[in-house]
Order: C-alpha cells, then structure tokens, then sequence
C-alpha cells in the first residue's frame, strides 16, 4: 500500500508592510517583497563569499536557504540560514498604520477600527477583539480606544490585521539581482515609456528608504529573501 503524507497546517506569520503597500496589496498591484537576510558578525569576504541554495539546490532540505562559510576573522560557523518568513504554502498576516477612531462599546459593542493607508475603516465588535485568538487580553485595544492615534505597525494584533498572504515562492538573491518583472511585481508602476534604469532607480530609492539607515543599503547589495504570495480569498478587499 502506498503510503501518503499529511502536509502539516500552514504556519501564519507577521510581516510589517510600510508606505502604500497594503494598498498596492489590495489592488493586486504588489505580489512579491524583499527582505534581507541578516549577517550581522561576519566579515564582508564570508558575506561575499555565500551561496544560494534555490529551487532543486534546496531539495535536500525542503526549503531554499543561505549557505554561509565558516569565518575565520571571527570564528562563526557556516550556517544554513533558513527563511524566518516560512516556506511555500505558510501564510503571513500584515502589519501595517492604524488606530481605532473612538470608544463606541460602551454603546453598542462596536470598534471602528481604522487603516492609514486607503483610509479604510472596519467595525468590529469588541468582544471580538480583546482578547486574541489564544484567549489572552490585549491591552493594545483599549489603550488605543482610549487615545485615538495612529499606532505604528508593529503594534498591530493579528486580531484585527485585514490583509493575510499566502507565500507561493521564495529564493535567495542579492538585491541589485532584481528584474524588470520583479521590479513590477514589488508593487512600482509599469510604464512602458520609461527605460529600465528609470524603473530600477525607483525601486532602489524605495530600497533606501526603508533599509539604508540599517546598514543594507542599495550599493551594500545585501543578500536577501524574494517572498512570491498571494492575497487570500475571503480577506478584506
């Protein structure tokens, strides 16, 4: 008799979405993210020196990852360094802008909670949101009732998150490796009329932004992971 597999439940994970990605999620404009892989404590020749293992390469573990050399200079093993993201098949829940507008509960049990980008804003019943799905109280909610400012993402409960993604690939590239398509699919307009330069300079300038104060700028050409997803059906649209 054959013998068959059950595929363990997706694993669902948090990821921080700046700027006017949300929207660019929403709008099926932006399938796809980079973020870097960190080697911090490793000298920039073992930094060069690594190798990506993607697609039939990564079949041994399953999972694409990063090979890193043993380091001499400070004595850090090699290491497989795997995607802290999940693997293909696992789903990430975003964190992004938001607050909740006023204290109605006392009325009529109802939160409205709103999204800073697009502006969207979506009632929930308190009851609902105070506590998380693992029945612990999140204080988070009332302290923004109680305020009404905008909280940043990372305070974001997963309760209340509106947008959840479904990873479809991932692999392992320095930044500077990106494509025209990929460039696309990073959420940057695609305007026929403008040369590639154009575009790779727009998406390297949105690169900087959120990274080059951390040490990963463009022109370092850090490694990182390339997250493929979708947004799951039934999520907010």
């Amino acid at each position: 008799m054959k013998e068959t597999y059950m595929r363990a439940p997706p694993r669902e994970k948090p990821i921080i979405m700046s700027g006017n990605h949300p929207k660019l999620i929403l709008d099926g404009l932006k399938t796809m993210t980079r973020r870097v892989i960190k080697l911090k404590g490793y000298s920039k020749e073992i930094w060069d020196s690594c190798v990506p293992h993607n697609g039939e390469q990564a079949i041994l573990l399953g999972e694409p990852y990063l090979k890193v050399p043993y380091d001499p200079v400070t004595d850090n093993a090699g290491n497989r360094i795997l995607c802290p993201y999940g693997q293909v098949g696992d789903r990430l829940w975003v964190r992004e802008t938001w607050r909740i507008l006023d204290d109605t509960m006392r009325l009529d049990d109802e939160v409205r909670v709103e999204y800073k980008v697009g502006g969207q804003i979506i009632k929930y019943r308190y009851r609902d949101i105070y506590y998380n799905e693992s029945g612990i109280r999140l204080p988070v909610i009332e302290s923004s009732m109680k305020s009404g400012k905008w909280k940043p993402a990372h305070h974001l409960p997963h309760i209340i998150s509106r947008i959840t993604l479904e990873i479809t690939d991932i692999r392992v590239e320095r930044v500077q490796e990106i494509t025209l398509v990929d460039i696309y699919r990073e959420g940057i307009e695609n305007n026929p009329m403008t040369h590639w330069t154009s575009h790779q300079r727009k998406f390297a300038d949105l690169w900087d932004s959120i990274n080059a104060k951390r040490g990963y700028s463009w022109e370092v050409n850090p490694w990182v992971w390339v997250i493929s997803f979708k947004k799951i059906d039934g999520v907010v649209e």
